[in-house]
């Protein structure tokens, strides 16, 4: 399929440049305009730890440990230069910047989804943990088609979500869900474990890594929900 070039201004002078300071395709490809946008190392994973609401400096890092803090500063200002995201003070007591995704933020959640399936079936070639969101956007990519409609709640290192599944689809938002059928509680390695990994949730519970509250047999059927392919 051929790029798209619609936005593209054939005989003025190229705009790329002059809107990004750093390194640009200067092609009016449609690929590779949005590459000049958020293809940038590191760019498209802030995207994944935003994608489920604005999040500090401080909580990205921990998303993102390996990113120094001053490439993080430069790719926040990349992505707020390109319109994908914007930066904003909170009310007092707080009086701290949060960051969060513009709609054209959003509208890369597709993007996220089809690289995520794709990922899926390669091979993992580290040792570290997912951080919080990248592991809830895994959620999304590998729950079973025929997965029973149900809520449920996960409390990952102390914060609150919420897995809703739906037709087949499990959506994921923050906060405790106003009824779910169970919750699990722990790290994200023990619930990562327990729900992708095959680890037992009865051992994991009795072991302290895990903490269920509501139905005990709706938490133990919650990992047949998800299926991890195998990797390439």
């Amino acid at each position: 399929m051929p790029c798209m070039t619609s936005g593209a201004h054939p005989g003025r002078p190229d705009t790329v440049a002059s809107t990004f300071p750093r390194r640009s395709y200067a092609d009016p490809c449609a690929v590779a305009r949005a590459l000049d946008a958020v293809g940038e190392r590191w760019a498209l994973l802030v995207v994944r730890e935003l994608s489920l609401g604005a999040q500090r400096f401080g909580q990205l890092r921990t998303g993102l440990p390996y990113v120094s803090p001053n490439v993080l500063s430069q790719r926040l200002r990349d992505l707020e230069d390109a319109g994908v995201l914007r930066r904003y003070q909170l009310d007092p007591p707080a009086n701290t910047t949060v960051y969060e995704l513009t709609d054209q933020g959003y509208a890369l959640d597709p993007v996220l989804q089809a690289l995520g399936r794709w990922g899926a079936t390669r091979p993992v070639t580290t040792t570290r943990e997912m951080s919080a969101v990248s592991f809830l956007r895994s959620l999304r990519v590998l729950v079973v088609p025929d997965a029973p409609d149900g809520e449920y709640g996960l409390r990952l290192d102390g914060e609150a979500f919420g897995l809703r599944f739906v037709n087949g689809t499990v959506q994921v938002t923050r906060g405790r869900p106003a009824d779910p059928q169970a919750t699990l509680s722990g790290d994200v390695t023990a619930v990562r474990s327990a729900l992708l990994s095959g680890g037992s949730v009865r051992g994991l519970e009795s072991g302290g890594s895990l903490t269920i509250t509501g139905d005990h047999d709706a938490a133990l059927r919650l990992p047949a929900l998800f299926r991890v392919p195998p990797s390439a």
